[in-house]
C-alpha cells in the first residue's frame, strides 16, 4: 500500500535511486542523439510517443494527488517549474500551437536542475509518484531537445524579454499563493520550507532565484540564436 501513500522517504542526493534517476535522463538525452536522423524522419510517430507518455503520467500524477493526498492545494497544483513545463508540453503535444515553444524552451534547463537534485521526488520503482517524477522530468528535457533540433525552434532576445516579465510576475503571484494555503512549498518561496538560505527574508530569495534564472535563460539565449538551422 506505500506504493500510494505520500507520507514516505524522498530520494536522498547521491543515493542509488538518485543516481539511477540521473543516470535515466542522460541515457534518454544520448539516446536521442544517436536516432536523431530517424527521429527526424519519423516525426509524427515520435511526436504520438512523447504526447501519451506525457497524458499518461500526467493523469497517474494529478489522479493521485487528488485520492492519496490532503495537501492538493499546496503541493499538488502544476506551479511547480517541472509540472509547468509537463502541462505546456501536453498542450503543444494535442493543439501543435508552436507558440508555446518558448515556454518548452526556457522551462527545458530546469527539468536538468530537478534530475540532478530531486529533494522532494518519492522512491523510484518503489512508488507510484516515482515513476511520474522520472518519466516527467526526462520528458522536459527531451522535449526540449525535440523542439530545438527537431523543431528547429531558435529563441530572440524578444522570447527572452516576454519570458523574464512573465516569470517575475509568476514568481509573485505564487509568492502570494504560498501564503494564502498556508504551507505553500512551490519554489521554496515560504522560507520555512527551503533547503537552504531558509533565513532570508522572501523578497531576498526571490530576488536569488530571479537573477538565476535570468542568467540561464539569457545563456541559452545567447547560445541558442546562433546556432544555424540545417537547410
Amino acid at each position: 500500500m506505500t506504493f500510494f501513500l505520500d507520507n514516505v522517504p524522498r530520494v536522498q542526493p547521491f543515493t542509488l535511486p538518485h543516481l539511477g534517476y540521473i543516470a535515466f535522463g542522460v541515457s534518454a538525452s544520448v539516446l536521442f542523439f544517436i536516432y536523431l536522423d530517424t527521429i527526424k524522419a519519423n516525426d509524427a510517430k515520435f511526436h504520438a510517443l512523447l504526447k501519451w507518455v506525457n497524458t499518461i503520467t500526467v493523469i497517474v500524477f494529478y489522479t493521485w494527488s487528488i485520492i492519496f493526498t490532503d495537501s492538493f492545494l499546496e503541493s499538488g497544483l502544476p506551479l511547480h517549474v517541472c509540472r509547468i513545463a509537463s502541462i505546456a508540453s501536453l498542450y503543444y503535444f494535442w493543439t501543435n500551437d508552436e507558440r508555446v515553444f518558448p515556454m518548452l524552451f526556457y522551462l527545458g534547463a530546469f527539468g536538468v536542475v530537478a534530475i540532478a537534485y530531486p529533494a522532494n521526488v518519492h522512491p523510484l520503482y518503489t512508488h507510484i509518484i516515482g515513476y511520474t517524477a522520472q518519466f516527467t522530468h526526462v520528458l522536459i528535457i527531451v522535449t526540449w531537445l525535440y523542439v530545438v533540433f527537431v523543431k528547429q525552434y531558435r529563441p530572440t532576445w524578444r522570447d527572452f524579454r516576454t519570458t523574464a516579465a512573465l516569470w517575475l510576475v509568476a514568481l509573485f503571484a505564487i509568492w502570494g499563493f504560498n501564503y494564502l494555503v498556508g504551507e505553500g512549498e512551490y519554489f521554496y518561496i515560504i522560507h520555512t520550507n527551503r533547503p537552504f538560505f531558509n533565513a532570508w527574508p522572501d523578497i531576498g530569495w526571490i530576488g536569488f532565484t530571479y537573477a538565476i534564472a535570468l542568467f540561464v535563460i539569457g545563456l541559452k539565449t545567447a547560445t541558442f540564436s546562433r546556432y544555424k538551422i540545417d537547410e
